[in-house]
């Protein structure tokens, strides 16, 4: 009876061991996978996100504008959780320092706000520059900025 406890025992916990093995590989799969997911679930919202803004930013090709271009914007929210500002970046390819206009235009090209800001820079400079429009003014998902 003894020999055959013995064997049956290293048996068990050998059988045991297995299990433990299997459900643990189970487990960090699973984990992997939902990982995974999840990151291909944030970056689908954070492309979503980035493709629901569409603004443009036109500035004249003449001399007051002359060396000035825009890149990457963000739309931000006031103190009181509005959206109305437009925190652009700016590069000064030649030095610039003008009042100038800003207005904001629907998709329907109408307009729905205007700011005027002093704006300047150095050659070879590049800032966020942040742009307030007034309270009643909510920055549309899809808008045309242009420069005066």
């Amino acid at each position: 009876m003894k020999k055959i406890i013995l064997p049956l025992l290293v048996l068990s916990l050998f059988a045991c061991n297995r299990v433990k093995d299997k459900a643990t590989s189970a487990i960090n799969k699973t984990g992997e996978i939902i990982g995974e997911s999840s990151s291909e679930l944030v970056n689908g919202i954070s492309n979503g996100i980035d493709k629901k803004y569409k603004c443009t930013f036109e500035i004249p090709e003449n001399e007051k504008f002359k060396g000035l271009e825009t890149g990457i914007y963000e739309i931000k929210s006031n103190n009181s959780g509005r959206e109305n500002v437009i925190s652009l970046y700016v590069i000064f390819n030649e030095d610039f320092k003008q009042n100038i206009l800003i207005k904001a235009f629907n998709e329907e090209n109408l307009e729905y706000g205007r700011k005027q800001i002093d704006l300047s820079g150095k050659k070879g400079e590049a800032k966020y520059v942040d742009i307030s429009f007034n309270d009643e003014v909510k920055i549309k998902t899809i808008s045309n900025f242009t420069f005066e």
